[in-house]
């Protein structure tokens, strides 16, 4: 008598085929892996010796590292199979902070990582994201009595499409992503200011404050120019830690419905985006804070009268103070209070009947022939004129999260989340701001 072996039973034949398809994909990965990083960091000599002798991508991110002069960069690892080999699966080698593909991304959880600082029972489930913050945790030296995530967990979730396939391109996934979502959601981050992401230590900027100096001469030997040298000063960008603090249901917590996880990830970045509106603007350097807009030396300040509303002739002198130092040029555009914002749609501008000082469009607003935009972040009765690219915003590549679900909540079941991330803010040109405010 015959037997019909089962299509779910594994026979010597069936596992030895996937373990060659295995052995295959890996091979590709590798292959992949250290293609990438010959494209992105060079020695395509030596990519193609590796390849041919069969040594690993983590090898060859090594050898690039070695031989890179100075100060060394990350290198990022864009291979599943090494990233997880860096995570402890394998090799004892630790992952950069953006080293994860979009293959690992997809399956990062930021709900789970939540539940698993809240429920000892859920950490098992979450294994993949405790590797990773014990991986960014070493490499970093940092310690934290909660989770550290990669700063892209935060960005749009990736949806895959199709089997596992999707993961054998290795791809660089930058945390640019994250930056996005905090665009969308931050006033100050919208203007295009310059972003300076995954940043390891503190960070020098030179900057010239002085020019050299130039005059005229006659020429024929009887005079000379007078030897003036420019002159230098430093921008620092050292991390400050903000915090953000959101409050999730217990049912939210325990649905794995991608929804779900785009609307955690969501609130967490506009609690931070809200900080960090008010920080930049605002802040006085004192008390953990940076310093913000408003405090930094050197910034032009104008008044209008007490009691009363700005006027278009107040709104158009603050361009007038970047035009009188070179600097209204860029990207210009104004920022000021909701309040003010309301009151100057119907404020005419004494010129043409109709016209009024902050006119609404289909992308935002307009004053002065400039883009505005209201946020709740600047403090009563002031007005933001900038040019943005002169505003410098350092991060630091990680956030910390923390749950605490014996708090107020407690009755209710749910449960409160402290996002922290190190960033600090720098202004390139004070010139390149003016700020109006009612007199006192």
């Amino acid at each position: 008598m015959s037997t019909k072996t089962s299509d779910n039973v594994d026979t010597p034949s069936r596992r030895q085929r996937k373990m060659a398809q295995a052995s295959v994909l890996e091979e590709r990965e590798r292959i992949s892996a250290i293609n990438f990083m010959a494209t992105k960091y060079g020695h395509r000599d030596l990519a193609d010796q590796f390849i041919e002798e069969g040594r690993t991508s983590a090898d060859f991110g090594q050898v690039i590292l070695d031989k890179m002069p100075g100060a060394q960069p990350t290198i990022e690892i864009a291979s599943t199979h090494d990233v997880q080999s860096q995570l402890g699966y394998g090799r004892a080698r630790e992952p950069s902070i953006s080293g994860l593909t979009r293959g690992e991304l997809a399956k990062y959880s930021l709900v789970r990582a939540i539940r698993a600082t809240t429920d000892p029972k859920a950490q098992r489930e979450a294994g993949f994201e405790i590797d990773v913050s014990r991986a960014l945790a070493k490499q970093l030296n940092r310690s934290t009595q909660g989770l550290l995530i990669p700063m892209e967990a935060l960005s749009t979730r990736v949806v895959q499409k199709g089997g596992s396939g999707v993961n054998l391109v290795p791809e660089e996934f930058l945390a640019g992503e994250f930056v996005d979502v905090l665009r969308a959601k931050s006033a100050v981050m919208s203007q295009n200011v310059r972003i300076l992401d995954g940043l390891q230590g503190d960070v020098v900027i030179p900057r010239k404050t002085a020019s050299a100096s130039v005059g005229w001469i006659a020429g024929d030997g009887g005079d000379s120019l007078t030897a003036d040298d420019p002159t230098f000063d430093q921008i620092t960008l050292s991390p400050n830690t903000v915090g953000g603090l959101t409050v999730i249901s217990h049912r939210m917590l325990h649905q794995s419905s991608p929804g779900i996880e785009q609307l955690v990830r969501e609130d967490l970045a506009a609690t931070i985006a809200t900080e960090i509106d008010s920080a930049a603007i605002s802040a006085d350097g004192t008390g953990n804070q940076p310093t913000g807009i408003l405090n930094t030396s050197g910034i032009t300040g104008l008044t209008y009268p007490n009691a009363t509303l700005p006027g278009f002739t107040d709104i158009v002198a603050l361009e007038s103070n970047l035009d009188a130092d070179n600097a209204a040029q860029g990207a210009l555009s104004y920022i000021l209070t909701p309040s003010l914002k309301g009151a100057l749609k119907t404020t005419d501008k004494g010129t043409d009947t109709g016209q009024f000082v902050f006119e609404q469009t289909r992308d935002g607003g307009r004053m002065n022939g400039y883009p505005a935009l209201a946020s709740s972040s600047v403090p009563a009765g002031y007005v933001l004129f900038a040019n943005w690219q002169d505003f410098l915003v350092g991060m630091w590549g990680v956030l910390e999260i923390l749950s605490d679900p014996y708090g107020s909540n407690f009755a209710s079941g749910s449960v409160s989340v402290r996002a922290l991330l190190d960033i600090d803010f720098g202004v390139r040109h004070p010139e390149s701001f003016a700020e109006l405010h009612e007199a006192p």
